[in-house]
């Protein structure tokens, strides 16, 4: 039987410090290309570049998250281990909700339509008769390029707030077609 030389202590704070080594590297250079965003010529190739990006950072930070629990979960209250462990993990999750947030704003844009649009499905609507209405607004939902929600509870926060915001929040979708979004992006666990 090998027994390790390392303490469990030093084992875990070594864990969690490669978790945040990797999630600074994906990361700092997502923040970067945000701040860089304003003035891309392609927004559409710099929005897909991070988005694309911000995959690897929600894995890092699931990564990173495990590894402070662990050494939360190892040491007391009291110990500077672990109010620095959850003072860096509430900075780390600010900095993941400004890039969530980015994300929301770009597909909320992306996702609503023109004014002029808009003002003539009013126009067209209200010739139509009430019946004639509801049937039209039923058929009509477009496909939205949102991640499914497979019941993963890491990944709840980032869900939901792309449902608020593609779906939930835009008053032009009825309850019942919100209802049909929600159930087209959940599966196994979270459909049951």
């Amino acid at each position: 039987m090998w027994i390790s030389a390392i303490p469990r202590a030093t084992q875990l704070i070594q864990r969690r410090n490669k978790a945040r080594a990797q999630l600074q590297a994906v990361l700092t250079p997502i923040e970067e290309l945000i701040t860089q965003y304003p003035d891309a010529n392609d927004k559409n190739a710099a929005y897909r570049e991070i988005l694309a990006r911000k995959l690897a950072v929600d894995n890092r930070l699931s990564a990173l998250v495990n590894a402070d629990q662990q050494v939360i979960d190892h040491y007391d209250e009291d110990h500077a281990e672990f109010t620095e462990t959850e003072s860096y993990e509430v900075e780390i999750l600010a900095r993941f909700a400004r890039l969530s947030m980015f994300v929301e704003e770009f597909q909320t844009i992306r996702f609503q339509q023109p004014v002029i649009q808009q003002a003539s499905l009013d126009h067209n609507m209200a010739a139509l008769q009430p019946d004639q209405q509801t049937h039209y607004k039923s058929v009509r939902l477009p496909h939205l390029e949102m991640p499914t929600f497979h019941g993963d509870l890491l990944t709840w926060a980032e869900f939901i707030d792309n449902f608020k915001a593609a779906v939930h929040n835009d008053p032009r979708i009825s309850d019942i077609q919100k209802f049909t979004y929600l159930r087209n992006y959940v599966d196994g666990e979270a459909k049951r």
